[in-house]
């Protein structure tokens, strides 16, 4: 099922308020972006806004299921999406609120991925650091031998 653009373009407004609204084509969806950080994805089935450890009460608290899909003969689950609340499509209070607290989970997550990557970055230059010395320790010998 396609994702309808005057739904995309429904929800961009309601998020106006956070910040500048991107979107970006993920698998058949559509992932709507503040700041450049994850607030929501569209899917044919679906809406949902990102969770995580920071807001996942809430949307237990609402009822809202994590995402789920079918893979051959499994569900797979993602609980770092979870359902809109009904109540927010119809106050767009609510779903500005929604919203904000997915924001937050989209900037935990984003500073986690650059926390992530600036380590296996580093280590990546001590390990190359190591293989230089390595070779140049290795060289020295071969000219004294």
């Amino acid at each position: 099922m396609a994702v309808s653009s005057e739904f995309v373009d429904w929800l961009a407004e309601r998020f106006a308020p956070l910040g500048p609204v991107t979107r970006k084509r993920m698998f058949s969806g559509v992932c709507l972006y503040v700041d450049d950080a994850v607030v929501a994805v569209v899917l044919g089935a679906g809406f949902y806004f990102k969770c995580d450890d920071g807001n996942q009460a809430a949307f237990d608290a609402e009822g809202c299921e994590p995402f789920r899909y079918s893979r051959g003969d499994r569900e797979i689950t993602v609980n770092s999406f979870r359902r809109c609340p009904d109540s927010a499509l119809d106050d767009d209070d609510a779903m500005l609120e929604w919203a904000r607290i997915s924001l937050e989970a989209g900037r935990r997550s984003a500073a986690e991925k650059a926390r992530k990557a600036a380590r296996k970055k580093g280590a990546a230059k001590k390990a190359a650091a190591r293989k230089a010395a390595t070779r140049k320790v290795a060289a020295g010998k071969a000219k004294t031998t």
